[in-house]
């Protein structure tokens, strides 16, 4: 037991109960994880700080494992045209995130940063007309409507993923005074 890696084994466990969940983050807990792993919830906040920072390193570690997988498809189809490779590649990391929307989920958590907007279509299928700003810990502020009173929200909410349509960072380093 004493050669477990108990920091590995808390992201394996804490990937397939986010894919068990369908990609809700919410409903996984840290206590759900450390049971899975068969430790204290100690060790979780211990190897990771915070539930979000075992997300984020979990989405990392997914992505890394897809880039590898992709990468070695790209090696099994060099004898035909670069267009048809392209689209193979394509085809098969969209059909990565259409069977794990866990990973979406986590990706995207991994990429917003604290001031980032976040863009939603609420009346509409094709523009932006509601926005918020992250946060963190996968929190935004959002009025929802004018008149109404400025709430925080959950971006893992089904209605806020159903109509999420992107983020952008205005302030980065360089841009702050």
């Amino acid at each position: 037991m004493a050669n477990r890696d108990i920091k590995s084994e808390l992201m394996e466990h804490t990937i397939r109960l986010v894919d068990q969940a369908g990609g809700d983050v919410e409903r996984v807990t840290i206590r759900d994880i450390a049971a899975a792993a068969g430790v204290g919830v100690g060790l979780v906040n211990y190897h990771f700080g915070s539930k979000e920072e075992l997300l984020h390193c979990c989405a990392r570690q997914v992505v890394q494992r897809q880039n590898k997988q992709l990468g070695r498809l790209a090696g099994e189809v060099q004898g035909e045209t670069a267009w048809e490779c392209l689209e193979g590649l394509a085809r098969r990391y969209c059909d990565l995130l259409t069977e794990r929307p866990g990973l979406v989920r986590m990706s995207l958590l991994d990429d917003l940063r604290r001031g980032d907007l976040l863009f939603f279509h609420i009346h509409s299928r094709e523009i932006a007309d509601h926005m918020g700003v992250y946060l963190g810990d996968g929190q935004f502020i959002e009025s929802p409507r004018t008149g109404e009173t400025i709430r925080v929200s959950r971006l893992a909410e089904p209605f806020w993923q159903d109509h999420f349509l992107g983020a952008r960072r205005i302030l980065t380093e360089e841009t702050i005074l």
